[in-house]
């Protein structure tokens, strides 16, 4: 139910929207500045009304178009009996420097609304495709960090292998390129003995992790790992060309 007070504070959240666009007339601008001073309600108004037009503006195109006056406008927003606030204006700061400063606020809105926009629009693309956003090599990471059973070892910083359960896989973090007749090849260090061959992949990618090879000793036995770049079409009874490793964790 709309109370007195309410109505009574009606046409000063008229006066808010055009205020918020630049579209009051002069004499309404500098009537509704000075009860903008006292009026924290008001204040709370303007900031809604300031961020839907920050909106508007990021969407729009056509940067020549200018706001309508307020009044050519009012009387498709406002009854036609609404009355305006009866309020002598005070002496306030000049107009021009209070249109100053507002003009630069929208601008910082504008541009938190399209982060917020493109924020949206990716989370909608996301849950109409039913995927996580994060996909391929983070996903892969991120699952490996909040699952228990499951180790994520960095290699130098040029690789990254993620050891869940009895299998181990690889992902890039910017190992040298292989020369042409080569491939990597991903070793198991065992706490005593020697190194172990696990798999040998023709490539890695910084997008998505390898396919899964199985360990050949449980994970508890295990050392380290090691990536080393091997001549193709021979299995390695040893690494060679050891290009990144690093120790089991914890």
């Amino acid at each position: 139910m709309t109370t007195h007070r309410d109505a009574e504070h009606e046409p000063w959240e008229e006066l808010a929207a055009g205020y918020a666009l630049h579209a009051l007339e002069p004499d309404e601008e500098m009537t509704f500045s000075a009860h903008l001073e006292t009026c924290a309600r008001c204040r709370e108004v303007l900031d809604e009304h300031a961020l839907v037009a920050a909106q508007l503006g990021a969407l729009a195109q056509d940067s020549d178009a200018h706001a309508p006056s307020w009044r050519s406008i009012r009387s498709g927003i406002v009854a036609p009996d609404a009355e305006g606030p009866a309020v002598s204006p005070p002496a306030i700061a000049s107009l021009e420097e209070q249109r100053a400063v507002r003009r630069r606020q929208p601008r910082l809105l504008a541009a938190a609304a399209g982060v917020a926009l493109l924020t949206g629009a990716a989370l909608a693309v996301w849950q109409f495709s039913g995927s996580s956003p994060q996909s391929g090599a983070a996903a892969a990471i991120a699952s490996c960090h909040d699952t228990p059973a499951c180790h994520v070892i960095g290699l130098d910083g040029k690789a990254v292998v993620l050891a869940d359960g009895d299998q181990a896989r690889v992902i890039s973090r910017g190992l040298p390129a292989r020369s042409t007749g080569h491939v990597y090849a991903l070793w198991q260090m065992p706490t005593h003995g020697r190194p172990v061959l696990l798999t040998v992949l023709d490539s890695l990618s910084e997008a998505e992790a390898s396919p899964p090879a199985g360990l050949v000793l449980p994970y508890r036995d295990t050392s380290a790992f090691a990536l080393s770049v091997e001549p193709a079409g021979a299995r390695p009874s040893q690494p060679t060309q050891v290009v990144a490793v690093g120790n089991a964790t914890a």
